[in-house]
């Protein structure tokens, strides 16, 4: 499970202000991928697997760190019924549910998940694509790009935005996504997507795990002091 970092009254207040802001990318992240696992459950028992199966890979999945369960659930939504076909055949064949996390997580070592912001709903089309097309050109690529970022802290929040798609984000060094290291951006000609959420739900439910968390450790540190 994630580790959530100590917030240390003693520290000057910025670096209160950065592990505050590590704890809301946390946050945030967890809600984004319980979220995902839902979807994921939904396709699984479409493809036929049972409740026991998934909730047997769900007890393999929750043993890994969050950048790693990321990576798993990195499976674009056109793409994701085949893959849970494969998956139910593979533990119907019998193999064990921490066998095909090891083998999912290698296989999908160089992808992660990226937030794509923005006003307009991007519908799913009938033969299954779902993308988002770059529409702003970028004079370092000389064309026009989609945008997405890595993390919370880096959610582009310029322009207002009704939805936030999870989108499949490619790290590795000869992919055609470009990454800005500065600030933890990607961008790419397209975007496949994982899934869509109202934004405002997200970001309310990840400040509320915030909240809840902070306030149990308040009233832990009280009944120390008292």
């Amino acid at each position: 499970m994630e580790k959530i970092p100590r917030i240390d009254s003693l520290q000057p207040q910025e670096k209160i202000i950065s592990q505050e802001n590590q704890l809301r990318d946390i946050f945030f992240g967890q809600e984004i991928c319980e979220r995902l696992e839902e979807s994921f459950e939904n396709d699984f028992l479409k493809a036929g697997g049972s409740d026991e199966q998934f909730q047997a890979m769900i007890s393999e999945f929750e043993r890994l760190e969050l950048e790693d369960r990321k990576k798993i659930l990195a499976i674009p939504k056109e793409i994701r019924g085949k893959r849970m076909d494969f998956l139910v055949q593979q533990l119907k064949d019998g193999k064990k549910p921490e066998i095909l996390t090891k083998e999912i997580l290698l296989g999908q070592g160089h992808y992660t998940i990226g937030y794509h912001l923005s006003n307009s709903e991007i519908p799913q089309k009938e033969n299954g694509d779902w993308t988002v097309i770059g529409t702003e050109l970028d004079d370092r690529d000389d064309r026009k790009m989609a945008y997405y970022s890595l993390d919370y802290q880096n959610l582009y929040k310029k322009k207002p935005s009704n939805y936030i798609y999870i989108i499949r984000a490619d790290t590795s060094e000869n992919s055609a996504h470009k990454k800005d290291l500065g600030n933890n951006w990607g961008r790419a000609v397209s975007l496949s997507i994982i899934e869509g959420y109202n934004i405002q739900e997200i970001l309310e439910a990840a400040e509320k795990r915030f909240q809840e968390y902070i306030d149990k450790k308040e009233s832990a540190e009280s009944r120390i002091a008292a």
